[in-house]
C-alpha cells in the first residue's frame, strides 16, 4: 500500500516535458523506466529558471522517439541538501545534481537495478558519485549503503560495512559503519566515453548483512560482496552527480536511461 501512495504522488509530480528547474519535487521518468527519480534537494540552478537548456543542472534530450535524461553539474555547484553547506568529510561543501528514487527497495527483498548511463564530460576530479544505495530516513541516520564513482578518472565501488545491527532501533546511536573499496578491476573514465554503457546490479537485502553483485556491459565488476546497513535503513537507489565541492572543479556531464527496479522476496528461480 505505501509503494501505491509513494507512486501516486510522484506521479502527480511528473514533469515529461521541460524539467521545472525552479521549484523541489520535480520528478522524471520515461516509457522505458519502470521508476521515478525525484528532485529532493533542489538542484544548483533552481533559482534560475530563465537558463538556456544546456546550462540547466537537469533536462530531457530527444532523439526522435528516444529520450536520456542529462545531468550536468559545475565546479562551485553547491547541492540544495542541508548537508552539502556542511564542512565534512574532507571538503568545505558538497555539490550534487542528483536524483533520488520515490519508492524505496524494501529489505528482506532482492532487488535487481538496471540503467544505461554515457559520460560525455568530465568525471575526472575527485570522488564523483553517478550511482549510490542510499539508506538515510529521518528515523534512520544511515551512510550510504553503496556508491559507484569515478575518483580522479578512475571507476570505484564503495561498500559500507562494519554496522551495528539493530543498533538504532534498539535505541542506541547507531553505528555508520565504513565505506570500502572492493573493486579490483581497473577501468578508467576514458574506457567508457562516447558509448552507452549498461550497469546491472543485484541487491540482497534479505539480511542486513546483504551482498550485491554488479555487471557492466555484460562483465562482472563483483559477485556477491558482502555489505551491512542498518536495520531501520531504508534502501533508494540515487542516480546523478555527487562530489566534494572546490570552486576549480571542472564540469562532469551523466546522461542517463532505461531506469528499471525489479524486487521479489526469494530468488529461488537463480534470477528475475
Amino acid at each position: 500500500m505505501r509503494k501505491a501512495v509513494l507512486m501516486a504522488l510522484a506521479l502527480a509530480a511528473l514533469t515529461t516535458s521541460t524539467p521545472r528547474v525552479d521549484a523541489r519535487r520535480a520528478s522524471y521518468t520515461d516509457h522505458d523506466w519502470n521508476v521515478y527519480l525525484y528532485d529532493n534537494c533542489g538542484m544548483p540552478d533552481q533559482a534560475d529558471g530563465g537558463l538556456q537548456a544546456a546550462e540547466r543542472s537537469v533536462v530531457w534530450l530527444h532523439d526522435g522517439d528516444d529520450q536520456q535524461l542529462r545531468l550536468k553539474l559545475d565546479g562551485g555547484d553547491v547541492g540544495g541538501c542541508r548537508s552539502d553547506h556542511k564542512n565534512r568529510n574532507g571538503a568545505r561543501f558538497w555539490e550534487r545534481a542528483e536524483l533520488l528514487q520515490a519508492t524505496r527497495m524494501e529489505t528482506g527483498e532482492f532487488h535487481e537495478v538496471s540503467f544505461e548511463a554515457e559520460f560525455p564530460e568530465g568525471f575526472i576530479m575527485k570522488r564523483e558519485n553517478f550511482f549510490q544505495i542510499h539508506g538515510w530516513s529521518k528515523e534512520c541516520p544511515s551512510a550510504p549503503i553503496a556508491m559507484m564513482q569515478f575518483d580522479r578518472g578512475k571507476l570505484r565501488l564503495r561498500l559500507l560495512r562494519g554496522t551495528i545491527e539493530g543498533g538504532a532501533e534498539q535505541g542506541a546511536r547507531p553505528y555508520r559503519g565504513d565505506l570500502e573499496d572492493v573493486l579490483q578491476i581497473d577501468i578508467s573514465i576514458s574506457d567508457l566515453r562516447n558509448s552507452r554503457n549498461k550497469f546491472r546490479i543485484i541487491f540482497d537485502a534479505r539480511k542486513i548483512s546483504g551482498t550485491i553483485s554488479i555487471w557492466l556491459n555484460g562483465e562482472s565488476l563483483v559477485q556477491e560482496e558482502a555489505l551491512t546497513f542498518e536495520a531501520c535503513a531504508r534502501p533508494r537507489i540515487k542516480l546523478g552527480i555527487y562530489r566534494p565541492g572546490h570552486e576549480g572543479n571542472s564540469r562532469s556531464v551523466l546522461h542517463i536511461d532505461k531506469v528499471l527496479v525489479n524486487s521479489t522476496w526469494n530468488n529461488r528461480s537463480g534470477g528475475f
